[in-house]
């Protein structure tokens, strides 16, 4: 469900819902740059926690943050089936110019695709 600014408060009791009835809960960002992998990746080059964490702090302070997902997956053991619950939220990447705080917006070629 994507949750525009005008149906936010409306999106709440069911997302809060959602949340509360799931198995798990998956959170993204969608930042304006792509932040480098970290060269500290744990076994099998997969990063911790702590360190996906860490590279998303650091995302978050230097792109603008363009759209935040969350998305509630629960078990359906009657029919042997996830359900899953997205909720997408676009974000307004402006900044208040008084709190001093500068984001970078990037693209890279890379992520186009080939023409």
């Amino acid at each position: 469900m994507d949750v525009a600014g005008q149906h936010f408060h409306s999106a709440l009791p069911s997302l809060f819902e959602a949340i509360a009835d799931a198995t798990f809960v998956a959170i993204d960002f969608e930042f304006s740059g792509i932040p480098p992998k970290s060269p500290k990746d744990g076994p099998r080059g997969k990063p911790s926690l702590q360190q996906r964490y860490e590279e998303n702090k650091l995302a978050a302070e230097k792109y603008h943050i363009l759209q935040m997902g969350i998305t509630c997956v629960g078990e359906n053991n009657y029919r042997g089936e996830y359900v899953v619950r997205p909720y997408n939220f676009n974000l307004r990447p402006g900044v208040d110019k008084g709190m001093n705080i500068t984001r970078d917006s990037t693209y890279s070629n890379d992520g186009m695709g080939e023409p």
